[in-house]
């Protein structure tokens, strides 16, 4: 359990500083990042979903 609340952790780390990226170089870059922030949610859900199931 605790590998994956750091995988989560990271990954949420690594987004924010996507998004910081994202608002500095400006509109270009919106598209990927939705198709990565989309990905994310994804991999962070499935990630909880898997921690919820392991601890009943």
């Amino acid at each position: 359990m605790k590998k994956e609340l750091i995988f989560l952790i990271i990954l949420n780390i690594i987004l924010l500083i996507w998004t910081i990226a994202i608002n500095v170089f400006g509109e270009g870059a919106k598209a990927g990042f939705m198709s990565v922030l989309t990905l994310d949610l994804c991999v962070t859900i499935a990630v909880l979903i898997r921690i919820l199931i392991k601890n009943k």
